[in-house]
């Protein structure tokens, strides 16, 4: 019956389907791996000469690599199919591009107190749904016009700018550091951090830079409230260990354990039998070619391209190609956008969702961060002889 099923699903399906189940695969192969390293009384005299710190660093790029070596090992083996889906996978990610800069603009309002958000009671919140915003319910869908607006985004801008941005920098709510770019006239003065391109142009098509112009009311009653806690803290903490005599640590100094390849490499042959060693060299090179040899990739694009792509005259021959692939990366990736756009649109109608168990994620980030903060700022206006509740 599961095969039959299968049998029905979209190109769309099929894809999100198998890349589900390598995620899933890749991260139960990491955790066990993890596990091992970390328990297994065979690593411990070797690890004995090493801090504790970088040892754990190490076992978590050990434990990574080797997951990623088993189950998208194989996969280099098919680069051809590899080729012709990752467009349509870039493009995936990118759409949601559209409803960050949304949420960015409530954030701006909400932070002005223009408007209330039943969901957000903290500033810290957004960071939150930046993470998860294929799950935030506060958003309205994405529109044909938004869309089309996106469109003529991924057309008038570059290569970097589409597929480079987010590689580095991926702070789509960072109020602070995003107000604080739009109002250095003399960018040089002082460190900041570049926004996303489509947030500009976002901007330059909807003259919404305007928004940046309204008051952070939310986010400087949090920081008074803040304040109030941690110099209460600062001065209980100071009462309780007034009387506590220093206590001198003594530290034994060790090694941090190298992470390059080549340590990787004498692990693996002390530690993993020979077929893994062997897989492991191959596995290197791989990973050495990719850092190593862009030229290969721009390459490959052009032979696995469905069309010819012309070389334009350039003094720099390796320029040419790389100017080639990117040409036609682009191409493939706005060819790709319309589907995306009617994937996106008929999972809003079907119900499906595009983000998988997301209470139990923020179940979890309750737990971890926003609590804290929510309490901390509690605590604050009890100092202050308010209430201890969100409305102020």
């Amino acid at each position: 019956m599961e095969e039959d099923k299968n049998q029905n699903e979209s190109y769309a399906e099929k894809f999100e389907r198998e890349k589900k189940e390598r995620e899933e695969k890749f991260k139960k192969l990491e955790a066990e791996f993890l596990v091992d390293l970390k328990t297994n009384p065979r690593y411990s005299d070797f690890f004995e000469g090493y801090s504790q710190s970088s040892v754990e660093h190490f076992a978590e790029r050990f434990a990574h690599h080797k997951a990623l070596l088993l189950v998208y090992g194989g996969y280099s083996l098919d680069e051809e199919e590899n080729y012709i889906t990752k467009y349509y996978e870039k493009g995936e990610e990118l759409i949601w591009d559209i409803q960050q800069r949304k949420l960015f603009d409530l954030q701006i309002k909400w932070r002005a107190e223009q408007i209330k958000i039943p969901e957000i009671e903290i500033c810290i919140e957004f960071e939150y749904w930046e993470k998860h915003i294929k799950s935030c319910p506060f958003i309205t869908p994405i529109t044909q016009d938004e869309f089309e607006l996106y469109m003529a985004y991924l057309n008038d801008s570059s290569y970097e700018d589409i597929f480079y941005w987010d590689y580095y920098s991926s702070d789509y709510q960072d109020y602070e550091e995003l107000k604080k770019f739009y109002f250095y006239l003399d960018k040089h003065e002082e460190y900041y951090k570049e926004p996303p391109p489509w947030y500009e142009f976002y901007e330059s098509r909807t003259g919404l830079s305007a928004l940046y112009l309204l008051p952070d009311i939310r986010g400087t009653k949090e920081d008074f409230y803040f304040h109030l806690y941690y110099e209460d803290k600062k001065k209980r903490e100071a009462e309780k260990n007034k009387d506590i005599p220093k206590v001198e640590v003594k530290y034994e100094y060790k090694d941090n354990i190298p992470l390059d390849y080549g340590f990787m490499q004498e692990f693996v042959k002390k530690f993993e039998d020979e077929d893994t060693f062997r897989k492991y060299l191959g596995y290197r090179r791989i990973i050495e070619m990719e850092h190593d040899d862009d030229l290969a990739e721009a390459r490959d694009t052009l032979q696995y391209a469905d069309r010819i792509m012309p070389i334009y005259y350039n003094k720099n021959w390796k320029e040419g190609i790389f100017e080639a692939a990117h040409n036609y990366e682009k191409i493939k990736l706005i060819e790709e956008m319309p589907k995306v756009y009617a994937d996106y649109l008929f999972r809003l109608r079907t119900g499906i969702g595009f983000e998988d168990d997301e209470a139990e994620v923020r179940t979890k980030y309750l737990d971890d961060l926003i609590v804290d903060f929510k309490n901390e700022i509690l605590e604050g206006r009890l100092l202050n002889g308010e209430p201890a509740d969100f409305n102020f």
